[in-house]
């Protein structure tokens, strides 16, 4: 059995009571299902300076010396992927060209499949996988891209906060 540190739970509690008050905090006309047209404004760093960005299609995007581009700059703003069928296959935020903030995917039946947080283009914070029925699998806490824990099965929380 693994022994849950404080300096984890104290570390769990408070990203809960972020992304609570985070949704207190949306704009209740920004899209929630992940069903979102390509179009819609999404909050991101440069909004602080007037600036609103787009979310794009991930197609749209290029890959150059471990940068994800945008007409061959390094590309700020969230892009979406969609299945075959039209559904969100994936949300992705970037910053100067690589992966900071939010990484979320779905299955083609719609179930989440897994929840990322990324620094700077390191895994840090809680990642969480689900199976294609909603039942959390895997649940890991990484600092600077190291797993400093790993939950599975009845370890999961029941009430992710996600």
């Amino acid at each position: 059995m693994i022994k849950i540190s404080n300096t984890f739970l104290v570390f769990a509690i408070g990203i809960l009571f972020l992304f609570n008050a985070c949704k207190k905090n949306q704009q209740t006309d920004t899209p929630q299902s992940p069903e979102l047209i390509s179009e819609s404004i999404t909050s991101s760093p440069k909004e602080s300076i007037g600036e609103a960005i787009k979310e794009v299609p991930y197609d749209d995007l290029g890959y150059d010396k471990g940068l994800f581009t945008k007409d061959n700059k390094p590309f700020t703003g969230t892009s979406i992927r969609k299945h075959s069928n039209g559904k969100i296959g994936g949300r992705y935020q970037f910053v100067d060209g690589i992966y900071d903030g939010i990484v979320e995917e779905w299955y083609e039946n719609g179930q989440r499949s897994a929840y990322k947080m990324y620094k700077q283009g390191l895994r840090h914070g809680i990642t969480t996988y689900w199976d294609e029925k909603g039942t959390p699998t895997k649940q890991v806490l990484y600092k600077d891209d190291e797993e400093t824990e790993v939950k599975t099965g009845e370890q999961i929380p029941k009430d992710l906060g996600i």
